[in-house]
């Protein structure tokens, strides 16, 4: 009758343990999975950045072309003026 209960324990201790290890894992695979996502953000992060230096880079670029077109439109009417 004593043996029944102890047995009782000891699987209720092996199934706490068997839990416990699947915990731990879990906890490990969700670390792991984390860390591969604040990767990934990380690196959408520097690309955003390179993205948005390049796009002012071509605001620039195309402001110089505007300004160019103006000036070469102004030369053309005063061209066309004098003749």
């Amino acid at each position: 009758e004593n043996a029944r209960p102890i047995d009782k324990i000891a699987g209720l201790e092996f199934e706490r343990t068997e839990l416990l290890k699947q915990v731990s894992e879990e906890g490990t695979k969700r670390e792991a999975e984390n860390a591969k996502l604040r990767s990934r953000i990380e690196e959408l992060e520097r690309d955003r950045s390179d993205i948005v230096a390049e796009n002012e880079r071509s605001n620039d670029a195309v402001v110089e072309i505007k300004t160019e077109v103006v000036k070469i439109r102004n030369e053309n009417e005063d061209i066309l003026n004098l003749v």
